[in-house]
């Protein structure tokens, strides 16, 4: 009889829970597993969770600072190899301002395009910045995230910054991909995103022009004008294309005029 109960006692020490093989375990590696299973639990543990955090981000929004630098506030961050098998996480509890000095190749180009670029490299528990050409991956880096871009324009000043979801800059059909508040009567952009320009074509005419193009022309127009007395104006579109749309604003008795201010939005792909 007592040789019986031993065994019992000896098969429940050698009896351990059965897990999923790569899900998270919910087993106590301090007090109730063996020692040959604690490394093997870590290892779905970690790997269940870079699953979960793969594409986690708190924060970091990158936002203006001024017409040659940008900023990138404090937020949580994973940062995952170009091949997904390895994910640091970092952690940055104050504003980064990002000059031209991060650019990763090369020196600062106008009319580009920039991306910014969260990278941890460093064994360090907070993320640096980068800047690059390549809306891939940085030069040189090897755990990094895609935080936002702005454009570098003719003049070597920023503008059109714009800060990523956490898919990395893919397309969200909610999003205003080009906007402009224009001057009609004096023919200046008064504030816009993603304008490059606007064309007078003439009296009550005028093409806006996308800084980066739409993949088609079928994305979607609206707009408005004038502040008083809206009854009286008419505001239509005459043409678009992917680079362009060209408006047309006329007076209740149908004449081209001129007026400030103009109002287009648009949202597409």
């Amino acid at each position: 009889m007592k040789k019986f109960i031993a065994v019992l006692i000896t098969s429940a020490f050698l009896v351990s829970p059965a897990y999923c093989a790569s899900q998270w375990t919910v087993g106590d590696p301090q007090g109730t597993e063996s020692s040959g299973t604690i490394d093997n639990i870590m290892r779905i543990n970690q790997a269940a969770q870079d699953r979960l955090l793969y594409n986690y981000r708190y924060g970091a929004t990158v936002v203006p600072n001024s017409v040659s630098s940008v900023d990138v506030l404090a937020g949580n961050l994973s940062l995952p190899n170009s091949a997904g098998t390895v994910v640091r996480y970092g952690h940055n509890t104050t504003t980064v301002n990002v000059p031209w000095s991060v650019l990763d190749t090369g020196s600062e180009e106008s009319s580009k395009t920039y991306y910014v670029w969260a990278v941890l490299d460093a064994d360090a528990t907070t993320f640096t910045i980068k800047t690059s050409l390549s809306s891939s991956a940085p030069a040189s880096s090897t755990y990094y995230r895609k935080l936002g871009r702005f454009y570098n324009n003719a003049s070597s000043s920023i503008e059109n910054v714009t800060s990523f979801r956490n898919d990395d800059g893919n397309k969200h059909r909610d999003i205003i991909d080009g906007w402009v508040n224009y001057n009609g009567v004096s023919n200046t952009i008064n504030n816009s995103y993603n304008v490059s320009s606007v064309t007078d074509n003439g009296t009550g005419d005028y093409s806006i022009n996308w800084t980066t193009a739409f993949a088609n022309a079928n994305y979607a127009v609206a707009g408005a004008s004038g502040f008083s007395d809206l009854s009286k104006h008419t505001w239509r579109m005459s043409a678009i294309s992917t680079t362009s749309v060209r408006i047309y604003n006329t007076n209740v008795n149908s004449t081209a005029q001129d007026i400030d201010p103009i109002t287009v939005i648009a949202i597409g792909d």
